[in-house]
């Protein structure tokens, strides 16, 4: 029988989700409903969000503070009893030895317990006035020559006392109004109240030393874990959503986030200081690889993993977590090599055969991609003030790129199909050439914080398969592969070959095209207009001198 899973994965979204007590969580990304890697992950997260959502429910309820301390002071007190446990049972036998050979001295104190005072003047002087003869009944001699043991109650007794207490704070702590402490017929808020100055003193030390003895043998704090670091680290990411020059798009933050999660899961609740440690990297690469060869990960995904967890162990060194950063964290032993692959383009025929039989804003949008190599944000980005209305001429920087200065702005000569299409469609708003019915964008990307969640509208891209769907035009091509095809062919003609990193928008790849050398404008629109004559929508040139000598000749 398969194990019913506790959280619901939205296909949508591809996100696992969970409304818990009226809070509806989003807890990270995931391939699929089978996908148990990230369904473990999402599960850590929802127990961790869970924790703060009980945390803040209960703290509204009155007395909390109260119940908070007294449950405190006994669950220490608690804990080093279980502890001290083992030495009840060395009491036990200490009795036993001393029933069956009363001739011979043993320790049979049992449960007693003898706790370290510090040496003060008070506890010094429990201890003189202990020695004396006329010491109280309940207080016995010193466990061994050193002064510093003393006893303070029995182990049963008081390990039952205080077990018995935490049950009814606990039991009225879940009540919707808990009741007052430190009041008559109510627990003590202080479990040693009535105690003697021994008892207090010898408490505070055995407390103190168990303290001491979790720092060294406990688990790690989770502030200093690499688990809390990466969710400092993913929120840093998601406050450069679309704010400054160093801005991030909210779909590249959920790749993050979905990526970090593998590093998350190796690391475990390891300490973020072991990311000092080479080793760690080294580990965790063996691991990716490992996924590749079990096909659990295509290589691709492994070096973007890869790097993202280079990523945050350099951000952890710059914020100050890390004293250093791993030896190896830039070494080529680290990268996972990733084969180069074709680019995918559109077969030409199959362009030619939509631009025939499309019509309206979907041929308007392929042509666009087509003609000025668009995509669908620069198509809902263009504005009026960037068309040459009378030349039919764009003039404009890609908008990816918008806000860096060494891209360089490019003058498209648009085909008179495009040019006619897009005098038909302009909109009469005063920024934007092409808006939807409503006078909105026809493209947008958000980021809500509350789902954490990244939002795409993309009306352009809905409008082009809706046409593939209504001409039965299959397969039905990535709206970007149109792009991808006009820059191929740029690329393999020997004429226009130096002009597809210009046509794209792209940075010059050279200190003499980018210091030295202008905008080869004239080549770039005899390079458009070849572009227009392979895919139908600008005629072929028809050789005029090639004709005149045939008439010569006969």
């Amino acid at each position: 029988m398969a194990t019913r899973l506790k959280l619901t994965f939205d296909r949508s979204t591809r996100r696992w989700r969970k409304i818990y007590r009226g809070h509806k969580l989003y807890l990270g990304y995931g391939k699929s409903k089978s996908d148990m890697p990230s369904y473990q992950l999402a599960l850590d997260e929802f127990t961790r969000r869970k924790s703060d959502i009980d945390g803040q429910a209960e703290a509204g309820k009155p007395n909390y503070q109260q119940y908070q301390q007294a449950l405190r002071l006994r669950h220490a007190m608690l804990a080093w009893l279980d502890q001290e446990k083992e030495h009840w049972h060395e009491h036990d036998l200490a009795a036993d030895d001393a029933a069956r050979d009363p001739g011979t001295e043993h320790d049979a104190r049992r449960g007693t317990v003898y706790v370290v005072v510090p040496s003060d003047d008070e506890a010094q002087a429990a201890y003189d006035h202990a020695r004396t003869d006329d010491a109280p009944s309940d207080v016995q001699e010193p466990y061994g020559d050193d002064p510093m043991f003393f006893h303070v109650a029995t182990c049963e007794e008081t390990y039952n006392r205080i077990g018995k207490e935490c049950e009814r704070l606990n039991t009225d702590a879940k009540r919707t109004k808990p009741p007052a402490l430190d009041v008559p017929g109510a627990i003590s808020v202080d479990p040693l109240d009535g105690a003697t100055a021994w008892e207090r003193n010898a408490w505070e030390f055995r407390i103190e030393a168990l303290r001491t003895h979790r720092r060294w043998t406990a688990a790690v704090d989770h502030a200093k874990t690499v688990d809390a670091n990466l969710d400092a680290y993913l929120k840093s990411q998601q406050l450069r959503i679309g704010r400054g020059d160093d801005a991030i798009t909210p779909q590249r933050y959920g790749v993050l986030v979905w990526q970090s999660g593998y590093f998350r899961q190796f690391t475990a609740a390891k300490s973020v200081d072991q990311l000092s440690n080479a080793k760690t990297l080294i580990d965790f690469h063996a691991e990716l690889l490992a996924k590749v060869e079990q096909r659990k990960l295509g290589r691709n995904t492994a070096n973007a993993v890869m790097l993202t967890a280079k990523s945050f162990v350099k951000w952890c060194w710059q914020s100050d977590v890390i004293r250093d950063l791993p030896r190896n964290i830039d070494a080529k032993s680290l990268r996972i090599s990733v084969p180069k692959t074709k680019v995918p383009t559109i077969p030409v025929p199959w362009v030619k055969s939509f631009l025939a039989a499309a019509n309206g804003r979907p041929k308007l949008y392929a042509l666009l991609m087509l003609n000025i190599g668009a995509t669908q944000k620069d198509i809902n980005d263009l504005q009026q003030a960037e068309v040459d209305w009378d030349a039919g001429i764009i003039v404009r920087r890609r908008s990816k790129t918008a806000e860096c200065e060494s891209t360089p702005i490019v003058s498209y000569k648009l085909w008179p199909e495009t040019f006619r299409l897009l005098k038909q469609f302009r909109s009469s708003d005063p920024v934007r050439v092409l808006v939807n019915q409503r006078g909105g964008p026809l493209w947008n990307r958000s980021y809500n914080s509350e789902r954490d969640k990244s939002i795409t509208i993309d009306l352009i891209g809905k409008s082009y398969k809706h046409a593939c769907k209504t001409l039965k035009m299959e397969p039905i091509y990535s709206p970007k592969l149109f792009r991808k095809t006009s820059s191929s062919l740029l690329n393999d003609n020997e004429t226009y070959h130096s002009l597809h990193t210009l046509f794209l928008g792209h940075s010059a790849r050279t200190v003499a095209d980018a210091h030295y050398n202008t905008t080869p404008q004239a080549r770039l629109d005899t390079a458009l207009l070849w572009l227009g004559q392979q895919y139908g929508v600008v005629p072929a040139p028809v050789e005029h001198g090639t004709q005149h000598q045939d008439q010569a000749a006969g």
